[in-house]
């Protein structure tokens, strides 16, 4: 897939965070800005862009907006439901989330990783630590309300 600053290996002891966007670069902007000032572990930020070829210019302003903050950019591949007789978003958007796992995350093996939709923000300090391990660690699976 057309990329930039793809690398096949995720850095030692980072988090890769996925953010998936159709179209915003108001939006990943933001995302890259909070990412880096309020998530405090080491990560590599990832950029989606799942327009497919529906808007060319949106892409192109994406990838040059990922090339000047060096974060990485991935066009998705074609989707079966971004096809007009076969529109689903919800679909489209599991799709591209198997796509990444499959073709990226297995690829790249970084110790963690994490999917972000482009217009959700962080807006608190947080690590890895607070995101996944302490969660885990103190969820009891199958009971409701820590109960």
């Amino acid at each position: 897939c057309d990329n930039v600053n793809y690398t096949t290996k995720a850095a030692e002891g980072s988090t890769d965070i996925y953010i998936t966007t159709f179209g915003s670069k108001f939006f990943i902007e933001y995302q890259i800005k909070t990412l880096r000032k309020f998530f405090l572990s080491p990560h590599t930020i990832i950029v989606v862009d799942t327009n497919q070829n529906l808007n060319p210019e949106i892409s192109a302003s994406l990838r040059a907006t990922c090339e000047r903050e060096n974060v990485i950019y991935l066009k998705a591949p074609d989707n079966h439901y971004q096809e007009e007789q076969h529109w689903d978003s919800t679909m489209k958007l599991g799709t591209t989330l198997s796509w990444l796992f499959q073709s990226c995350v297995e690829e790249r093996q970084p110790q963690y990783f994490g999917f972000l939709d482009h217009d959700c923000f962080l807006f608190r300090p947080t690590t890895t630590d607070d995101l996944f391990i302490r969660k885990i660690k103190n969820f009891n699976w199958g009971e409701k309300n820590g109960r």
